[in-house]
């Protein structure tokens, strides 16, 4: 049977989005760092209709984070910046990540982090603290990258990581754990990069970059290393939300990490 699309469009997404975060323990103030996976979501109608349904859900978020919160979105670039093209643009270049993370960049966003390959745009309070620190990095989730900025929130803000509509296997801050470890399948080498920022100014350096050759990505393995306290999943729209406390994720992925460093991949390939 065809799903129709509700006639108060808009009113429903809010109320889906609002519904969602509250039943997760997100409070309006809180910063979120939010991985989406539009498609499964299942929101009905055209083509044009799913489009605008984008933006309506940013503006769920932000209507309920307010302006004293903060979301975050990655908005990772690792398919167009690198040894072919070793330029980043903080205003035009896009994010491969998906439909939603590419509509915050291009309609939401007030600020974007200026990493080459893993770049996180960000609307709300404090975006000077989470995003302006990562270009001082020289890999992609280092200590200033929005991502382990989340262990140690601005203000009163209490950080989650959120998966709307996508697997926990989309965890990108699993990266930075992996740095703190040294993960032997992890690094590529350096590439020299170009940075322009949206005032046209132009940073040259040297970067590592993520490999993974070889291995492919296990994050949804977390799952089981955490306490069912610390994980909130609920219906969200045709698939689930699921909200996990991000300084506890750190603590945790390091703790299993240091014991075994390929906990979170296996071979493939061979």
């Amino acid at each position: 049977m065809k799903r129709e699309v509700p006639v108060d469009f808009e009113g429903w997404i809010e109320a889906m989005v609002h519904r969602g975060l509250e039943a997760c323990g997100i409070r309006p103030g809180d910063v979120v760092l939010v991985h989406t996976g539009f498609r499964s979501l299942g929101i009905p109608g055209s083509r044009d209709t799913r489009e605008g349904a984008g933006q309506k859900i940013w503006r769920a978020f932000e209507s309920y984070l307010g302006p004293s919160g903060t979301l975050l979105v990655p908005t990772l670039s690792y398919e167009y910046v690198g040894e072919r093209n070793p330029v980043f643009d903080e205003v035009l270049t896009q994010s491969c990540v998906g439909f939603l993370s590419e509509t915050f960049r291009a309609d939401h966003s007030l600020g974007r982090s200026l990493c080459p390959t893993h770049s996180v745009s960000g609307w709300g309070s404090y975006l000077d603290y989470y995003l302006y620190g990562h270009i001082l990095d020289e890999t992609p989730l280092g200590p200033n990258s929005p991502f382990a900025r989340l262990t140690a929130p601005a203000g009163n803000q209490r950080a989650y990581l959120l998966f709307a509509g996508c697997s926990t296997n989309a965890n990108t801050s699993m990266h930075g754990i992996e740095e703190l470890v040294q993960a032997p399948y992890l690094w590529d080498g350096r590439l020299p990069m170009v940075i322009i920022d949206r005032d046209n100014r132009v940073t040259r350096k040297s970067l590592w970059t993520h490999s993974f050759r070889g291995y492919a990505q296990r994050y949804d393995r977390l799952l089981d290393y955490l306490t069912p306290e610390k994980v909130q999943k609920v219906p969200f729209f045709g698939n689930f939300l699921v909200a996990l406390p991000a300084g506890f994720v750190w603590q945790r992925s390091l703790e299993v990490l240091k014991k075994d460093a390929f906990a979170f991949v296996e071979r493939v390939g061979f």
